[in-house]
């Protein structure tokens, strides 16, 4: 809400913690995220098409620093 009051229009969101045993960079709990923030950024005012979600783990720096593999993820390009 602060960085659309802010005038932020494009967003990037980062999933993070997809690294984590129970969820091992599974496609279903990141679509499982995405269905459920994009409500809340739409009634926010952002447009769906000007944000963009992120797989990441933060702990190893995976999609931050390097690019995940797709041995890893290979859904996510």
């Amino acid at each position: 809400m602060l960085a659309k009051t802010a005038g932020v229009r494009k967003l990037i969101v980062a999933i993070n913690k997809m690294d984590d045993p129970s969820v091992l960079w599974a496609k279903e709990r990141y679509d499982e995220i995405i269905v459920k923030l994009l409500p809340f950024l739409r009634q926010v005012g952002f447009n769906p098409k000007e944000v963009e979600f992120l797989p990441i783990s933060g702990f190893t720096g995976l999609n931050l620093k390097d690019p995940v593999g797709k041995e890893i993820c290979p859904w996510f390009e």
